[in-house]
């Protein structure tokens, strides 16, 4: 199955293997190519999102000592493990709000994208399951 919708994205031109989701492969979107796409975000931006958190107390700092010493002030030397620290906090608040933020699909049945008989695929999606009826106690 693998091979068989990254030949039909090979041909499409554009899209890039991304990672297996509950046992299937997702596909990222990419100019041209409509066969799937993966419910995630690109793992580049991901990544610069958080070196970016990280760098914002130090870009912070530095404006702040700038500022200060044109007006005059002394500053004292530049207090590395604080900003470090305050990166990490950053960065550790991102992935809780990732977490909690996320949609829970835990109790859905996941349906993998198909080949349709035109030659295009359907998208994956999660479809909501029925709760199972609620059975009597044996007394």
């Amino acid at each position: 199955m693998a091979a068989l919708l990254d030949s039909l994205c090979t041909m499409k031109r554009g899209c890039r293997w991304v990672a297996w989701r509950n046992g299937h492969p997702a596909f990222c979107r990419r100019a041209g190519c409509d066969q799937t796409a993966c419910t995630e975000p690109p793992l580049p931006r991901v990544l610069l999102f958080r070196l970016l958190l990280f760098a914002a107390p130090f870009v912070v700092w530095f404006v702040w000592r700038e500022v200060a010493r044109r007006t005059g002030r002394e500053m004292g030397s530049t207090p590395y493990a604080w900003l470090v620290a305050a990166g990490a906090a950053l960065i550790t608040l991102s992935l809780i709000a990732t977490v909690v933020f996320h949609p829970d699909n835990r109790h859905d049945r996941y349906v993998p994208g198909e080949v349709t008989a035109d030659g295009s695929v359907s998208k994956g999606r999660f479809e909501k399951v029925a709760p199972a009826p609620a059975t009597a106690a044996p007394r």
